[in-house]
């Protein structure tokens, strides 16, 4: 009979979402919302169990995501993907993050200009568990 292991390293992802955010740095673009697709890969250290609990939830990283766009104006994608970076490496079991953001239309002929941001956690640097969880992502949309 198969036997599952259960600490095991994974990559938890999400693709092609799309959100609009108030984004730019050109004069015309305050005030209005454009779409972004944004995807993001979570490399983490996992006990599996078959509960929400013990994996890194891929909704709470959109979630993560469209809050960080709700109600402000951003000037650039590379402060959105590093912030979204920054939240997804507070899970204490999340060691490495790779965020693109994708501005649609941006560029004439192109279907999109962006950017792509890799952060590695330090192994010193102290972090919170399971920053990834609902409760978390619900005190960051109130923020």
């Amino acid at each position: 009979m198969y036997q599952r292991e259960r600490d095991f390293n994974a990559t938890v992802f999400v693709q092609g979402l799309l959100v609009d955010a108030q984004i730019g740095v050109h004069a015309s673009e305050v005030g209005i919302f454009q779409p972004l697709s944004i995807d993001v890969e979570l490399d983490a250290s996992i006990v599996f169990d078959e509960s929400l609990e013990s994996s890194v939830d891929y909704e709470m990283v959109a979630r993560a995501a469209r809050a960080l766009v709700a109600d402000r104006h951003i000037r650039m994608v590379e402060t959105l993907a590093s912030e979204l970076a920054y939240v997804c490496l507070g899970d204490s079991r999340v060691h490495r993050v790779r965020v693109t953001v994708r501005k649609l239309g941006a560029i004439e002929g192109a279907s999109a200009g962006g950017v792509i941001v890799e952060r590695i956690k330090a192994r010193e640097a102290p972090v919170s568990a399971n920053a990834l969880t609902r409760p978390r992502v619900a005190e960051m949309l109130c923020e």
